[in-house]
């Protein structure tokens, strides 16, 4: 009988109640509620830029491209918005294509093919650039001077980046020179959003 008394006893000691004091609960609380104030808003502003840079960085790769494509096959090259990717638009934030524009008319016509496009920018993405496309000659040379600006939706200014092309067809990206967090134009001046 002494035998059966100690594996009864033996069982009780094994079921415990198991969770947390209030007191755990409070300060595990504690440390979510300061990781969110901290963590979280960081977290989205580099979401953000990462966003702004990837829009940056697959119109500079379009851009350059095209250029490159115009030196090789020693043909003028046309880079603009396109949403059914025929006729240009001046909403740099449809598909973007590039093509040659044989007759220079602004509209891929069925007999000038598509080199590449793009898909379109992301809804929080806000772009803005020339109103007539950006033409690559067959030296590498730009017809014109372009800026291409990319912000995002809530307009502030530390996300704010472009790309500038040059009239000997070169494809830079703006620079934040003086270091405040602000990116600015070739001139100097801070790019804004507006």
């Amino acid at each position: 009988m002494l035998t059966h008394f100690t594996f009864i006893h033996y069982q009780a000691m094994t079921f415990r109640q198991r969770g947390l004091t209030l007191l755990e609960m409070l300060l595990g609380l504690s440390i979510i509620a300061l990781t969110m104030t901290f963590v979280v808003p960081s977290a989205h502003d580099i979401f953000t830029q990462n966003r702004i840079i990837s829009e940056l960085n697959r119109t500079s790769s379009l851009l350059q491209y095209a250029r490159l494509y115009a030196l090789e096959t020693k043909q003028t090259m046309s880079v603009c918005p396109a949403s059914n990717f025929s006729t240009c638009s001046s909403d740099w934030r449809a598909s973007k294509i590039v093509f040659a524009d044989i007759n220079d008319n602004g509209i891929r016509d069925s007999t000038e093919p598509l080199i590449l496009s793009t898909e379109t920018s992301e809804i929080q993405n806000v772009m803005s650039g020339p109103a007539s496309p950006i033409r690559f000659f067959f030296s590498g040379s730009s017809a014109s001077p372009a800026t291409i600006k990319i912000c995002d939706a809530s307009e502030d200014s530390r996300f704010s980046r472009a790309l500038f092309v040059s009239l000997q067809g070169r494809v830079t990206m703006s620079k934040d020179n003086d270091g405040d967090g602000v990116y600015e134009t070739n001139a100097g001046t801070a790019l804004a959003c507006d």
